[in-house]
């Protein structure tokens, strides 16, 4: 299953090992290099450093085969946008989005 993960901190982290360990084909987003490299040591994914609620990172992201977009980034409105996105513009069927201010 091709899933992206936006967010290279620690719970992207943490999914992401998860998820290879099961098989899965993951590719992971975030604007800060210096992260997904470290990411990249550790887990064996392809990254995109970039704004994961941006149409051309997704694409580039393959979200138009991703089956699922799990947003975990610092940001709220990055996670939000960026599951609408994939929904609006690719029709990817699960989107889990972490939401850390709920007010």
């Amino acid at each position: 299953m091709h899933v992206i993960i936006i967010g290279a901190g620690a719970v992207g982290l943490h999914i992401a090992r998860h998820l290879v360990g099961e098989g899965h084909d993951l590719v992971v987003i975030d604007v800060d290099e210096d992260r997904l490299n470290r990411l990249a040591e550790k887990v064996d994914v392809q990254t995109i450093c970039g704004n994961g609620a941006h149409p051309d990172v997704l694409a580039r992201a393959g979200c138009v085969k991703a089956q699922t977009l799990i947003a975990v980034s610092h940001q709220d409105e990055v996670n939000m946008v960026a599951a609408q996105m994939a929904w609006s513009l690719y029709q990817v069927p699960q989107k889990i989005v972490r939401v850390r201010d709920a007010c």
